[in-house]
């Protein structure tokens, strides 16, 4: 029975990403799923796999509101007239410093190419998501 608790653990884990709530939809404490994974390598590996996956599922999730953005209602006279789509910059350059840091990361001094090598890269990218603006 001591090890029932750790598959349904790990699920929860793959898909919250996060152990606090992994414990709390397990109903298991903290300690009790730390504990396991230092004495459990096998366990600590699937636990380290399901945070990965957690964070590969975020990292899709912030590509595609980067480049297919978020649907926003638009207003007029207090109505809503309709729905658009806005991409967001903001999480591009986000996602660009994390994968490019010597290139594009915080403190490096823009040259005169930064420019046109950003817009070609969210172009290419846009375009192999389907072309969605």
């Amino acid at each position: 029975m001591a090890r029932a608790w750790k598959k349904p653990f790990l699920k929860a884990l793959r898909n919250s990403g996060n152990v606090r709530v992994a414990c709390h939809m397990t109903d298991i404490e903290r300690s009790t799923a730390y504990r396991a994974r230092r004495r459990d390598g096998a366990f600590a590996a699937s636990w380290d796999e399901a945070i990965e996956e957690a964070t590969d599922a975020l990292e899709a999730e912030v590509r595609r509101r980067a480049l297919s953005g978020v649907e926003e209602p638009v207003f007029y006279r207090g109505k809503q007239i309709a729905i658009v789509r806005k991409p967001s910059d903001q999480l591009l350059m986000f996602l660009l410093r994390g994968l490019r840091p010597n290139k594009y990361g915080a403190g490096r001094e823009d040259g005169p190419q930064t420019k046109p090598a950003i817009v070609e890269l969210v172009e290419r990218l846009r375009r192999e998501d389907g072309g969605k603006p």
